[in-house]
């Protein structure tokens, strides 16, 4: 989940490596502290859904309104990794606070 420079509202990339998913939701980006969560659920052993939420609601793509759910395809897993980056859209400082991150699995 990240927002571009210029840009006010959220955007959500999933990735396998060589094939990129993108949407642009209604999602005001910024204005106060959000929270930013991936529910990632594995569908069978090929492939796994991801679905983006802001403070607990679930993005919706600004083209058509639905929810956003990316169904990503892979033939193995490698490394998955959690990380937060910013970086300057002007010659102004920008800061990212966080409070937290986590990653888990059900089992």
């Amino acid at each position: 989940i990240y927002k571009t420079d210029g840009s006010t509202v959220w955007k959500v990339v999933s990735r396998n490596g060589s094939t990129a998913y993108t949407n642009t939701s209604t999602k005001t980006a910024g204005g106060g502290y959000q929270v930013l969560a991936l529910k990632i659920t594995e569908l069978l052993s090929t492939g796994f859904t991801v679905v983006p939420t802001v403070d607990g609601e679930r993005l919706r793509d600004e083209t058509t309104g639905q929810v956003i759910r990316h169904n990503v395809l892979y033939s193995g897993l490698s490394a998955m990794q959690m990380f937060v980056g910013q970086k300057n859209g002007s010659a102004n400082n920008e800061a990212v606070t966080v409070d937290y991150m986590a990653a888990c699995k059900a089992r």
